[in-house]
């Protein structure tokens, strides 16, 4: 989910602000395990998300 909502707007005019009403998670289980792989889930999709703004950044802003 955090993937799919997320759109690079840092060198756009106009921001759009996703907008997620609700996230149904079926087949985790319960208690700290669930939590446990959240947390990792979402430091996962962070670092693919860092790598893309890396990439997509035009040479002006990032040099090689």
């Amino acid at each position: 989910t955090v993937l799919g909502v997320y759109e690079d707007n840092r060198f756009r005019s106009e921001w759009k602000n996703p907008s997620l009403k609700s996230v149904d998670i079926i087949g985790f289980g319960t208690g700290p395990d669930v939590e446990n792989k959240l947390k990792s889930a979402v430091d996962v999709c962070f670092g693919v998300i860092f790598g893309r703004e890396l990439v997509n950044a035009p040479a002006n802003v990032l040099t090689p």
